[in-house]
């Protein structure tokens, strides 16, 4: 049989190793960078990634990771607290609204994406 459409210039299996081996390097880089560096449109690029590649653009999101450390100094404080209830010591307790700053440099989610296959592999990079 033969085939009807176009025939495949751009998404070529060679186009879908490079683009493999660069997310693979730097999944952070955005598709539209990707696809001004190996001259093919935007949708070309997305073709690649999405249909080829099955992976998907993850927007960052941020959360309080706890390891098992953090769980139990937390569990620790909150007994510390609950016992000072018994004998009226919650009533001289002040509780603030104050934040800790770190010096880490903050990420926008919507400028960071993260090409991967899935949730976990994008949440481990």
């Amino acid at each position: 049989m033969q085939r009807r459409a176009r025939p495949v210039t751009v998404t070529t299996p060679e186009a879908v190793k490079a683009v493999r081996e660069k997310i693979r390097r730097t999944p952070e880089r955005s598709m539209r960078k990707m696809a001004k560096e190996y001259e093919m449109s935007q949708g070309s690029m997305r073709t690649i990634v999405k249909d080829k590649l099955k992976m998907i653009p993850y927007r960052m999101q941020k959360g309080a990771f706890l390891n098992q450390k953090n769980k139990t100094f937390r569990m620790k404080k909150a007994r510390k607290l609950l016992a000072g209830t018994k004998d009226g010591l919650h009533l001289t307790t002040l509780f603030t609204d104050e934040k800790i700053f770190t010096v880490e440099a903050n990420k926008n989610g919507q400028n960071h994406p993260i090409i991967a296959t899935n949730h976990q592999s994008a949440c481990y990079r």
